[in-house]
């Protein structure tokens, strides 16, 4: 390990941490970048701190999924695959309702008035109230089609 020196300048109390915390860093790098230490080692500490005992928190190991033979194929070769545990996630999204005064709720008050069956005079609509592309009006019509659906939903 490379000897490990501190600098030799005279701070001011404002900058005593900082110096401190760079004279660790250095000590860090030195230790890390030492061609002599095990890949493995543990980093043994800062001079002059306190030696810290080794955590006791023990991490359980993962569950593995079953493995389920299969009958080999015709090769002669022994296939496994890993069964599928059946475990679902429940997936529970919020969806807010638009800001009033935006293109979005004004397009969805358009479709809720019209409804969602007039789909050519919706799209018209959005485009001449809102001066949107038609492709724009479009995108802004499906998007309100499905907030109305899922209030209908509710």
């Amino acid at each position: 390990m490379k000897t490990y020196s501190k600098r030799t300048v005279v701070t001011t109390p404002a900058n005593a941490r900082n110096d401190e915390l760079q004279d660790r860093l250095n000590h860090y790098n030195d230790w890390l970048m030492d061609d002599k230490r095990d890949f493995g080692s543990t980093y043994p500490g800062y001079p002059g701190d306190k030696a810290q005992k080794p955590s006791k928190t023990k991490v359980e190991k993962p569950i593995v999924a079953p493995v389920k033979p299969v009958k080999p194929s015709k090769k002669g070769k022994s296939v496994m695959s890993i069964q599928t545990v059946g475990v679902k996630v429940a997936r529970s999204t919020v969806k807010k309702a638009p800001k009033a005064g935006t293109k979005q709720a004004k397009a969805i008050e358009i479709v809720r008035k019209l409804g969602v069956e007039q789909k050519a005079q919706a799209i018209e609509s959005i485009m001449s109230e809102l001066s949107m592309s038609k492709a724009g009006a479009t995108t802004y019509f499906h998007n309100s089609r499905h907030t109305l659906a899922r209030e209908a939903s509710k």
